[in-house]
């Protein structure tokens, strides 16, 4: 236990404000020089008296009469919690109506545990109790104590296939012990709290190491009862070795397992908009300048002077947008031939291009460029490209001569006179 990092600034840290201080004889001498650290009137200093007592605590905290010797005939329980680095556990029997400890454990979290929920890191708490103390319980049935109460019933009676997967998981492997689940108050879980807030440093394997020698017991009886030849297993080892799969497993089984599941990195729109934002458009100012005033950070050298915020001049990026879109007009009309045409005024004749026919116009339609022509086949509506204006003479020839038609069309009156 590093003594840098224990917070003696709590009285329940020490012994004497434990379950274990009525084990400890002459509690109050040995744990005097670290006390009179909790007084605010004392300079905090840790001395060679504090170190003496901090050890001295240790030492009687393993030994007897504290550590008791295991009793397969006595009653048992498991006490276990966990803290967000680490997991803690303690196993008590019942000497002399005394519950008093058997074995300590702890051990730290890994980078993936660490992730966990909080249920799913109690739930851990009491399964890895249980395997790392399976030496005393298997075939016993014994009391598990948690303080967190959702695990009662979770880990209880409830059904197995209603559980989240992880808990589920972790509730397969209680399956092979007799236990019945508590909830005590966590004031009353002390030893086991303690030992996950400073968990020895290895990892979380050491919790399958009974069943890893239990398969590999397993696994030699198996082969040395093996009906097959020698250069049968021969043959099925080099096949296994080319199969991209087995060998993979293979080597995950004799170098160990990630610790993670490693993923090819994917690519990521969001490097694309951030280019996006940071590049200048034709008036100069990139979307990012425009909204906030200021460039953005990307992924090029930038110079700390050029990330200064700097707001826009309005007036200039308005006059350069006006110049942007008249160019952009100006191109389009040149590629596509555009020629402005006249207005056209109610009574024009007009020639509709569109039904060959001579038209008068009444007037304007709301739509751009539209107006609306009164014809042989009705009022329609036609667009300024569909009309040419005639002279006066042209029209009247053209209305002498134009012959009744029997093509319908989209109109929007309905047809006058005899045209129809």
């Amino acid at each position: 236990m590093n003594t840098a990092k224990c917070d003696f600034s709590k009285p329940e840290k020490l012994p004497r404000h434990g379950e274990l201080a009525r084990f400890i004889p002459n509690l109050a001498e040995k744990d005097k020089a670290l006390r009179d650290l909790l007084s605010k009137k004392n300079q905090w200093f840790w001395g060679p008296d504090q170190q003496k007592a901090f050890t001295s605590l240790k030492h009687e905290l393993s030994s007897t009469p504290v550590l008791q010797l295991y009793d397969p005939n006595k009653d048992l329980k498991i006490s276990a919690d966990a803290s967000s680095y680490g997991l803690g556990a303690v196993i008590p029997q019942r000497h002399q109506d005394v519950w008093s400890p058997v074995a300590y454990a702890s051990r730290s979290l890994t980078s993936t545990e660490q992730r966990y929920a909080q249920v799913e890191k109690e739930a851990l708490a009491l399964m890895w109790a249980c395997e790392r103390f399976r030496d005393f319980i298997i075939g016993l049935h014994f009391k598990l104590e948690t303080d967190h109460k959702p695990l009662v019933s979770l880990l209880g009676g409830q059904a197995l296939d209603s559980l989240p997967p992880r808990i589920q998981r972790l509730r397969m492997r209680l399956m092979r012990y007799s236990y019945i689940i508590t909830h005590v108050p966590g004031k009353t879980l002390t030893t086991a709290d303690t030992l996950s807030r400073a968990p020895l440093k290895q990892g979380g394997a050491t919790a399958g190491d009974g069943l890893m020698e239990e398969t590999n017991i397993y696994v030699d009886s198996v082969m040395e009862n093996l009906p097959a030849s020698d250069a049968y297993l021969t043959e099925l080892r080099q096949q296994l070795s080319t199969d991209s799969v087995c060998s993979q497993v293979m080597k995950y089984c004799t170098e160990g397992w990630p610790d993670r599941n490693r993923l090819e990195a994917m690519p990521t729109p969001y490097r694309a908009l951030l280019a996006y934002r940071a590049t200048p458009l034709s008036n100069g100012y990139s979307p990012a300048q425009l909204l906030m005033g200021r460039r953005l950070r990307t992924t090029l050298p930038t110079f700390p002077a050029a990330l200064e915020p700097d707001i826009p001049d309005l007036r200039k990026v308005q006059r350069r947008e006006r110049e942007r879109r008249w160019m952009d007009v100006s191109n389009y009309n040149q590629r596509h031939g555009v020629r402005n045409r006249s207005n056209l005024a109610p009574g024009d004749q007009v020639w509709i291009t569109d039904t060959k026919t001579t038209g008068t116009v009444t007037s304007a339609h709301p739509t751009p460029r539209s107006y609306l022509v009164n014809g042989p086949q009705g009022t329609l509506r036609r667009n300024r490209h569909h009309l040419v204006p005639m002279p006066p003479a042209a029209a009247s020839s053209c209305e002498a001569q134009q012959a009744p038609t029997t093509r319908w069309r989209w109109m929007i009156a309905t047809p006058q006179g005899g045209g129809g």
